[in-house]
């Protein structure tokens, strides 16, 4: 009941302000007064940037502090993620500070809904069109990484645990990031990420590259920095639904070039904007790239109630179920990890599926610190994006909306609580860390 008050309340706190912009939902404070996220301007180089700083300290370096850098996805602004990307409990627990800063040089690859910000992860493999470490998030995320150390003593930022997560294209960037920068970067933690190497303007189909592609890009990557350094201390965390939809057949919609299974919106029981194959290509070519074979599979990390169209339960890989998403029914979801390890007994790569999980970054039960990601999907009811009859969005209203209207909605609380797993994972693996 307290949830539901507060998302209420937020929703109409900010519904002034919703109706008289054009370009992206304003960043909004006033809700994190009394925590310890604030709202910075010029911030290790990013021009604006949540942070969040834990009262305790790491658990492995005595009066030190590591830190992990979010990136969001499309349609996602940086309060929806302090808000309900569930950082707060990890951070306090294993003495995180979190940093998202906001996305400094947007593309619009949705022709649907054409406002849809996303941070740019490339036009795919091997064309020239692929970031590179100069391109302005890139450069900025990477400088980050050693700003916090020198130029902000009184955060106590221990070098060898700064970290990436990131879901969707954010996810995507994190780990071109991470192949940039192995010397600055020590773990990467992805939700529902495509491969690097994808062309972003066809997110949604199946993977028109290979796991060989994606190592060459990563490697190529890792020659462009300072002294070539390698991946081999890296820790990396994957987790996705597990399923994904196949595209279909290609399609016209109001001029637009789209897939018919795609904006079928009665096809939803699994992820729709991330194809399941690239969590398992990241993985494998991550496991080539630290030299660490798979050690363990069906290892169960939690369980709880999702829901979903009846059937999904059985769907795996490509496949799915149909229903409209107001018929959906509550069923019961366990999340599976796989693990490699290193020759010490280190994990050094997990990889997470969990039924009903959707394109979603699994944020884990409501917990201390976090509060309702705005809008949610009452409000977006109330206002008529959603149908509340069908729980299909309104595309007509959806299409001019805001950049941010449905980012909040990528977020889980039905769900493993992925930053608590990673924080740990982390913490007791990472090899700069002498953890074994």
């Amino acid at each position: 009941m307290k949830a539901l008050t507060l998302t209420l309340l937020f929703g109409s706190f900010l519904l002034a302000s919703l109706t008289c912009i054009a370009g992206s939902i304003p960043t909004e404070t006033d809700w994190a007064k009394g925590t310890n996220w604030k709202y910075e301007k010029n911030f290790a180089g990013f021009p604006s940037a949540w942070v969040y700083t834990p009262n305790g300290f790491s658990k492995k370096v005595p009066a030190k502090r590591g830190a992990v850098i979010h990136l969001m996805g499309c349609d996602q602004v940086s309060f929806q993620i302090a808000q309900s990307a569930g950082w707060p409990k990890a951070a306090e627990a294993y003495g995180l500070v979190v940093v998202v800063p906001d996305v400094q040089a947007p593309v619009f690859p949705n022709q649907r809904i054409k406002q849809m910000e996303c941070i740019n992860y490339g036009g795919g493999y091997p064309m020239v069109t692929m970031p590179t470490r100069n391109s302005p998030d890139h450069k900025s995320i990477i400088a980050a990484g050693t700003k916090l150390v020198s130029d902000y003593p009184e955060l106590e930022i221990d070098p060898n645990q700064i970290y990436l997560a990131g879901i969707s294209a954010g996810g995507a960037v994190a780990m071109e990031v991470a192949c940039m920068a192995p010397d600055v970067f020590s773990g990467v933690a992805l939700a529902a990420a495509p491969g690097i190497g994808s062309n972003q303007s066809t997110a949604v189909m199946p993977p028109s590259i290979k796991t060989a592609d994606m190592l060459k890009v990563c490697r190529d990557y890792s020659a462009t920095a300072p002294g070539k350094p390698t991946m081999k201390d890296q820790v990396i965390a994957l987790v996705s639904d597990d399923n994904s939809l196949p595209a279909g057949n290609i399609t016209v919609v109001d001029g637009i070039v789209t897939a018919d299974k795609f904006i079928n919106q009665n096809i939803w029981d699994g992820d729709k904007f991330a194809p399941y194959p690239y969590q398992k290509m990241t993985a494998d070519m991550m496991a080539t790239l630290l030299g660490v074979k798979k050690a363990e599979t069906g290892v169960v990390l939690g369980s709880g109630k999702g829901i979903g169209c009846a059937g999904g339960e059985k769907d795996r890989g490509d496949s799915y179920h149909e229903c409209r998403p107001k018929d959906a029914t509550p069923r019961d979801w366990k999340a599976y990890a796989e693990y490699w390890r290193d020759s010490a007994g280190r994990i050094r790569i997990a990889r997470i599926e969990q039924d009903t999980l959707r394109h979603a970054w699994p944020a884990g039960p409501v917990s201390r610190g976090d509060f309702p990601g705005f809008p949610d999907v009452r409000w977006l009811v109330e206002q008529g994006y959603i149908n509340a009859s069908t729980g299909h969005f309104d595309m007509k209203k959806l299409g001019p909306a805001p950049n941010g209207m449905a980012g909040a909605l990528f977020h889980s609380n039905a769900s493993i609580d992925f930053p608590m797993f990673v924080a740990k994972l982390w913490s007791e693996n990472n090899p700069k860390l002498n953890t074994r």
